[in-house]
């Protein structure tokens, strides 16, 4: 649920913002693993646990949904994976680790029922790693789509958009999709303001086109 925002930024279209946000997570079961190999589930029947903490979130444009609807491949898949990829390329640009974030996506968020991908701080009140991440939003989807585009799989992998901390057993996931909402978030121009102040304006080179 989202609490507060703070500050928003638009990405080549896209909508952004940095807030606070109030998480809920619930844990209903666990996996009793030989090495690497799953050989039980147990269930487990816990409370769930609440907590406010910072958060960035991306509101993809509606177009992109249309092309990857159009293009016959997994909408809420391609959130899902941009999720992963941009969790696991957070520790090169803010420094922590993955297990100290955590994220969500989905494709009808809200009264508004728009598209969003959050990741936020796993720790009651933050700790200033979303807030950073938001600072370096245009680099850290730029690093993202290359994770995800530059993998020479074909259908995702531990590589690119597979987690080993994702709580929905890494499905839905689609690759395909996951590089197209990067791609359509790549920073052209980025513009960033706070949300009831001024409004500044920074371009940003494509790093991947060479002048």
């Amino acid at each position: 649920m989202i609490i507060e925002k703070l500050e928003s930024r638009v990405i080549n279209g896209a909508n952004c913002f940095f807030g606070e946000v109030e998480v809920t997570e619930q844990y209903t079961g666990y996996k009793i693993k030989r090495g690497d190999t799953i050989i039980g589930i147990e269930p487990l029947s816990l409370p769930p646990l609440s907590f406010r903490t910072k958060a960035f979130w991306i509101v993809p444009c509606g177009e992109t949904e249309q092309k990857i609807i159009a293009a016959g491949l997994d909408f809420a898949g391609g959130l899902h994976g941009a999720e992963h990829a941009l969790i696991a390329l957070m520790p090169l640009h803010v420094m922590c680790d993955r297990w100290d974030i955590g994220g969500l996506s989905c494709p009808s968020f809200g009264e508004d029922g728009e598209p969003v991908i959050f990741v936020y701080d796993g720790y009651e009140g933050g700790i200033g790693l979303a807030e950073k991440a938001f600072e370096v939003l245009p680099d850290l989807v730029t690093t993202s789509f290359r994770l995800v585009h530059d993998c020479l799989c074909e259908d995702g992998c531990p590589s690119c958009i597979y987690s080993p901390k994702c709580g929905n057993d890494n499905q839905p996931l689609d690759k395909g999709a996951t590089t197209m909402v990067l791609r359509e978030l790549y920073p052209v121009q980025d513009k960033v303001g706070d949300i009831n102040g001024e409004t500044r304006i920074n371009r940003h080179l494509n790093p991947l086109v060479t002048v």
